[in-house]
């Protein structure tokens, strides 16, 4: 999975107050905590750095009455209104932070939209800065962003299942903005149906999917609804769950989790870790509490992006797939009736193009007829015992064996080696007839380019901390890289067929990564060119873990 990453850049404030020691200590304190932060002590200087800034200014801090001889009547609250009422633009978010609680005050803040409503003398300046870093992270999250609503549309075009679409979202779009904002370490959980993984943050526990993880964001969850957050306490946590993982409960003790969606397929849920090496982290709990109001709809914002996105991709790529099914049945049948002769003939024995014509005009059949399966349901559709199979794990060994024993007519056995083993969450059949369709590449390629020594086909299986892969190599003359991309599109391998080396290759990859990917939620590549020099191919199947 290639990350897609929302390009984030460094926060900036502007600070409209008209005392100069408080202004100077809050500008000061924000550059420590790396924002770029501006200071206004009169309402000209505030009207320059907000033309100036535009849409680079994340979050105005606007104290409301301003000692300005040359505008005496001009609030905080005006400035605001000059900002959002500008021309075009992307308006920042509003903070209010003045000694002054009258009510005229207080409506003008609702009319501007201000965040809060946050009073000198009672909060305090690390209150502040908490409130800060949560608008800051709320407007880079804001689906108004055209960088970020290209990140998700990419999301949705490149994942292979909803739950990759939350992982790409959680690590391309929304670690990034928590890293740059929060002042702690971060990480964040994705539960679905198979579990619950790290796949975002900077926090120092592992990116994979654990036990540990699942138990602490459902009590986390258990607890939406508290004034105060959840807090993991070691302690507490070992004394009733003696099975979970020291090292990341040790590492975890102390944060405060933040449940940010709530739902049945996927869930998110944030983790602010302790830092008590950095002298000016934030405190997990106290931000915490501010991000519950701020952030919550903004991730649910996304979240409902990403998978409305997704699903629309979904069933765009099934149109195509059943318009493309039906061309290749048609073509295929209308092939064969031109080809009726050759019905009662041993194919081999006709002559050469004609020969090829007929095994074509099956393969198209045959693949139009697979392709309109796949584009005309999905798994959740599945019927009951077939939902059963797809559940329980494939094993991947058993599989390529049963595909060797169906190729053994083109080449021995011991011409491919098969180590180690691993299950995948596929069905059984699909699995099969991927991974036979990808030897039908492989030992056509052995045939057309005599390889030497045995084996001539190596299959590895390999678990790799929270996914499942198979590769899949040989070590033929590589076709270049611009052919084996058509040979994974639906018409491109027709094309081939100019190329008479190819003639015999057909369909085999396009509905290998098809029946991979599109129905089953897996990833199939293309990593050929990682082997360097001019020999061999690479393919790899992978599946998140069951």
């Amino acid at each position: 999975m290639e990350p897609v990453n929302s390009p984030v850049r460094e926060k900036t404030v502007l600070i409209v107050e008209d005392r100069e020691p408080q202004r100077l200590a809050l500008q000061q304190a924000l550059k420590l905590r790396g924002f770029s932060a501006y200071g206004a002590g009169d309402v000209e200087k505030a009207r320059a750095f907000a033309r100036e800034l535009g849409e680079d200014l994340d979050v105005m801090v606007l104290d409301m009455r301003l000692d300005d001889p040359q505008e005496p009547d001009t609030t905080g609250a005006d400035l605001g209104m000059e900002v959002l009422s500008a021309p075009g633009g992307w308006p920042p978010e509003f903070l209010v932070f003045s000694a002054y609680s009258e009510h005229v005050f207080y409506n003008l803040a609702l009319k501007l939209g201000a965040a809060a409503y946050l009073q000198k003398g009672h909060d305090n300046q690390a209150e502040v800065i908490r409130h800060i870093r949560a608008l800051a992270l709320r407007r880079g999250l804001n689906p108004k962003r055209q960088s970020l609503s290209l990140a998700i549309q990419s999301i949705a075009e490149t994942s292979a299942s909803m739950s990759e679409a939350v992982s790409m979202l959680c690590e391309g779009v929304l670690g990034p903005e928590f890293q740059s904002c929060l002042g702690a370490p971060s990480a964040i959980f994705v539960s679905d149906s198979q579990g619950t993984w790290c796949c975002g943050g900077d926090a120092p526990i592992p990116r994979c999917k654990a036990n540990i993880y699942g138990i602490l964001t459902k009590l986390a969850e258990s607890n939406v609804g508290s004034v105060h957050p959840f807090v993991i306490n070691e302690k507490i946590l070992r004394g009733h769950h003696e099975d979970l993982d020291g090292e990341i409960l040790s590492t975890l003790d102390g944060a405060a989790l933040l449940p940010l969606s709530v739902g049945e397929e996927v869930r998110i849920c944030l983790g602010i870790l302790k830092d008590e090496k950095t002298r000016l982290a934030e405190d997990p709990i106290e931000l915490t509490k501010i991000l519950a109001t701020y952030l919550r709809p903004a991730v649910l914002e996304h979240l409902f992006q990403v998978l409305i996105r997704w699903s629309a991709e979904v069933i765009r790529r099934k149109a195509l797939l059943r318009a493309t099914s039906w061309a290749y049945v048609s073509v295929g049948q209308t092939q064969r009736s031109v080809l009726p002769e050759l019905a009662d003939l041993d194919v081999a024995s006709a002559n050469a193009p004609l020969s090829t014509l007929y095994t074509l005009s099956s393969e198209l059949v045959e693949t139009g007829e697979i392709l309109a399966l796949i584009g005309s349901s999905d798994n959740s559709d599945l019927p009951a015992e077939e939902k059963t199979e797809f559940s329980r794990s494939t094993q991947v060994a058993e599989i390529v064996r049963m595909a060797m024993e169906d190729l053994t007519d083109e080449l021995p056995l011991d011409a491919i080696s098969v180590e180690g083993d691993c299950t995948m969450p596929a069905l059984r059949e699909d699995l099969y007839v991927a991974t036979l369709r990808v030897l039908q590449f492989f030992v056509h390629r052995a045939k057309e380019e005599p390889q030497g020594t045995l084996p001539l086909i190596r299959v590895e299986c390999i678990v790799d901390v929270d996914r499942s892969i198979v590769v899949f190599e040989d070590r033929s003359r590589r076709i270049s890289a611009d052919v084996r991309r058509r040979l994974f599109s639906p018409f491109g391998s027709v094309l081939l067929l100019e190329d008479a080396r190819l003639s015999n290759l057909h369909f085999p990859l396009f509905i290998a990564k098809a029946l991979v990917e599109v129905k089953n939620g897996g990833k199939f590549e293309d990593r050929s060119d990682e082997i360097g020099g001019e020999l061999g191919h690479r393919f790899v199947i992978s599946f998140t873990s069951a």
